[in-house]
C-alpha cells in the first residue's frame, strides 16, 4: 500500500461506510430521485446523450452531467437504485479526499483527516451523497476548482511544522497548471448544475485574492460615525477600478473562457439546437432568472432561512457553531498563514449564504457547497479550542446541546413515527447515540483528556449517520408501497395506459417504468376524454379523489389495489372501468362534460 493511501486510509474507510452503507436499500425518494432517474433511463432508451426527457416531456430543470453519469452506471449488473445513486456516491468520496487534501495543504495532514471525517458524518452532505441528485457532483466540482486556487496561493508545510513561515505566504501567483485545472473543474460544474458552478468559485478566489492585494483593514478608533467612515474608505479603495483590474487579470480569467467553451458550451448549444432553444429559456429563465425573483414551487423562506438550514445540515457538528463563530473574532491564529486560510474559508461559507439569501426561492440544497469549508473551519477550531481552551463555556455548550438533541430524538421520533409508520415507535433509540455523545464528550472534557473528546465526538457521529441511512432509513422505506401496485399483470402489459388525477408522483413514472398521462383535478372533459379511449385504461388517485370518481363513474368504475400514501394521510388508490361498459360509459360522459364546457 502506497504512502499516501495508508494517510488516508481512515478517510476512505469512514466515508465508505458512511456513503455507501445501505445505497441501494431503500427505494428512490419523491420527488428528484424518481424524476432524475427516470430521464437517464429514458434518455437510454431513446439512444439519446444531449436531451433530458421525464415521462415524454422536456425536462430542463437541470443540465445533463447527473444523467450522463446514471446512464453510465445503469450498465452495471446492480440495482436500479444503486445505480442511480452511484455517481452521486462517488462524487462524495472524491469531496473527502479534496478536503483531506486542502486541510493538509493548510493546516497539516491530522487536520485535513479529521475535517474529512468531520464532512463525511454531516447530515446534509451524506444526504447529497446518497441521492440521486445533482449536489454532490456541484459539491465536489466546486471543491476541486477551490482545491487547485489553495495549490497555488498556499505553500506546503515544510516536514515536521505544523504551520509555514509567514515569509512563505507572500508573492504567490495563480500559475498555468492550476489556473487550468481551477478553471476545468468550474466547466465541468456547469454542466452539472449551471451557471453557479464557476460564478461562486470565481466569486471566492476572486474577493480573497483582492483582499490579498489590498492592505488589511484596520478599525479606525473613535466613535461609531469615525469607523463607518473608515470602513468605507477602505472598501472603496478595495474596489478601486485599477486594482480591480489588475486582481482580475492575475487570475488568468482566459483560461476560463476556453475551458467554458470547450467543455460546456457544445452541449448547451447542442441541446438548444436540437429543441429549438426551449431547453435554454426553461433552464435559465424558468429555473434560474425566476428562483431570484419569486419562490417557486413554494419553496420559499425569511432571512434565518440558510442559518436554521446550516445547524440542520452540518449535525451533529453545528452543535458548536457560536463558539466557531465567537473564535473569528479573536486574533490567536498562531501564523498568518492561518488566519489568510480562516479568511478564505468564511469566505467560501459566507457568499453561498448571503447570495441565496437574497433570492427568493430557498431550499437548504443550495448552500451544501459550504460543507468541506465548514468542514476544515471546524476540524481547527476543535483542535485549537481543545488545546488552549478558548471559549470553554461555549464548548461545554456544544456537548449539551448534543445531549439536548438525542434526548428530544428519543421522545419525537417514536411519536413522528406513531403518526407516519406504524410499527416503527423503537426508532427513537437513535436518540441514545448523540445523548451517550455529549455526556461522555462533557465528561472527558473535564477530565482534561482532549484528545478522547475529539474521538469521541468523531465516533458517536460517525455511529449517528451509519444508523440513520443504513437502519432507520430502510425501516421507514418499507412503508413506501405505492410500487406495488404496478406489479400487477394487467398494468404490466403495454397496450395499457396508465393516468394520474389529481396528483402525480414522480415515484410512479419510474416505478411503473412507462410514461403517465397526467389529468388535472377538476378537468372534467380531459378526464372523459381519457376514458373514451378505445384500449385498456387504469388510473391512479388518492382515496378521497377516488370516492369522487366513482360516483362519476358509475358502474364502469373497478377498484384494482390500494396503499397507503407514504407520509401522508388517506391512501393511493389504482383503478380501471370494466371493457364491456369502458366505451358507452365514457362516450357519454365526453359528450355531457362538452355541453357543460360550451355553456
Amino acid at each position: 500500500m502506497s504512502l499516501w493511501m495508508r494517510k488516508t486510509l481512515i478517510v476512505w474507510l469512514i466515508g465508505g461506510v458512511t456513503l455507501l452503507t445501505g445505497l441501494g436499500a431503500t427505494r428512490l425518494w419523491d420527488r428528484d430521485e424518481p424524476r432524475n432517474a427516470r430521464c437517464a433511463e429514458e434518455m437510454r432508451a431513446r439512444h439519446d446523450w444531449v436531451v433530458p426527457y421525464f415521462n415524454g416531456q422536456l425536462r430542463t430543470h437541470k443540465p445533463v452531467l447527473l444523467y450522463w453519469g446514471i446512464m453510465l452506471s445503469q450498465q452495471l449488473p446492480l440495482d436500479r437504485e444503486f445505480c442511480a445513486r452511484l455517481p452521486s456516491a462517488m462524487a462524495g468520496l472524491g469531496t473527502l479526499i479534496l478536503t483531506f487534501l486542502v486541510g493538509s495543504r493548510i493546516y497539516g495532514e491530522s487536520a485535513g483527516r479529521l475535517a474529512a471525517v468531520i464532512l463525511a458524518s454531516s447530515l446534509m452532505f451524506v444526504v447529497a451523497s446518497r441521492a440521486a441528485t445533482p449536489d454532490s457532483l456541484l459539491i465536489f466540482f466546486t471543491t476541486l476548482s477551490l482545491y487547485f486556487f489553495v495549490r497555488a496561493a498556499f505553500a506546503p508545510l515544510p516536514p515536521g511544522h505544523s504551520n509555514a513561515p509567514a515569509t512563505l505566504e507572500r508573492g504567490w501567483q495563480l500559475d498555468t497548471r492550476n489556473a487550468v485545472g481551477m478553471y476545468a473543474a468550474m466547466a465541468v460544474a456547469v454542466l452539472a448544475k449551471g451557471p453557479i458552478g464557476f460564478v461562486f468559485p470565481c466569486l471566492i478566489v476572486g474577493l480573497f485574492t483582492l483582499l490579498e492585494n489590498h492592505d488589511t483593514y484596520v478599525p479606525v478608533p473613535g466613535k461609531l460615525e469615525r469607523r463607518i467612515k473608515g470602513l468605507c474608505l477602505w472598501l472603496t479603495r478595495m474596489f478601486y477600478p485599477s486594482l480591480v483590474g489588475r486582481t482580475v487579470w492575475s487570475l488568468r480569467p482566459w483560461w476560463l473562457v476556453a475551458a467554458l467553451v470547450l467543455l460546456a458550451f457544445p452541449w448547451y448549444a447542442w441541446v438548444g439546437i436540437r429543441t429549438d432553444g426551449a431547453w435554454l429559456r426553461g433552464f435559465f429563465v424558468d429555473h434560474n432568472l425566476a428562483r431570484a425573483w419569486q419562490p417557486l414551487e413554494g419553496h420559499g423562506g425569511g432571512p434565518w432561512f440558510y442559518p436554521v438550514s446550516l445547524l440542520v445540515g452540518f449535525f451533529p457538528w453545528s452543535v458548536f457553531a457560536v463558539p466557531l463563530i465567537l473564535s473569528w473574532r479573536q486574533d490567536d491564529s498562531p501564523s498568518l498563514r492561518e488566519r489568510r486560510a480562516r479568511v478564505l474559508m468564511w469566505l467560501w461559507v459566507m457568499l453561498y449564504v448571503l447570495v441565496f439569501s437574497a433570492a427568493r426561492t430557498k431550499l437548504p440544497s443550495y448552500i451544501t457547497p459550504t460543507f468541506p469549508a465548514l468542514a476544515l473551519l471546524t476540524s481547527q477550531f476543535l483542535r485549537g479550542s481543545l488545546r488552549t481552551r478558548a471559549i470553554v463555556p461555549w464548548v461545554r455548550a456544544g456537548f449539551v446541546a448534543l445531549a439536548l438533541v438525542g434526548i428530544v430524538l428519543l421522545v419525537g421520533l417514536p411519536l413522528a413515527a406513531r403518526r407516519y409508520v406504524p410499527g416503527e415507535l423503537w426508532l427513537g433509540v437513535v436518540g441514545m447515540v448523540p445523548l451517550v455523545t455529549g455526556l461522555s464528550a462533557w465528561w472527558y472534557w473535564s477530565c482534561d483528556e482532549r484528545i478522547l473528546v475529539r474521538r469521541m465526538l468523531v465516533g458517536g457521529a460517525t455511529v449517528f449517520t451509519i444508523l440513520l441511512f443504513a437502519v432507520v432509513a430502510p425501516r421507514i422505506d418499507r412503508h413506501q408501497l405505492a410500487w406495488q401496485m404496478f406489479l400487477q399483470n394487467p398494468v404490466q402489459r403495454s397496450e395499457v395506459r396508465l393516468a394520474a388525477y389529481g396528483v402525480l408522483e414522480p415515484s410512479w413514472v419510474y416505478y411503473s417504468g412507462r410514461g403517465i398521462d397526467e389529468l388535472p383535478r377538476g378537468d372534467e372533459p380531459a378526464l372523459a376524454e381519457f376514458l373514451a379511449r378505445p384500449e385498456p385504461l387504469y388510473v391512479i388517485a388518492t382515496s378521497i379523489d377516488a370516492a369522487q370518481l366513482e360516483g362519476r363513474l358509475g358502474g364502469a368504475f373497478r377498484k384494482v389495489s390500494e396503499v397507503p400514501y407514504f407520509l401522508r394521510s388517506g391512501s393511493i388508490v389504482l383503478f380501471t372501468n370494466d371493457a364491456a361498459s369502458l366505451s358507452a360509459t365514457a362516450a357519454g360522459r365526453s359528450s355531457e362534460a362538452q355541453q357543460r364546457a360550451v355553456r
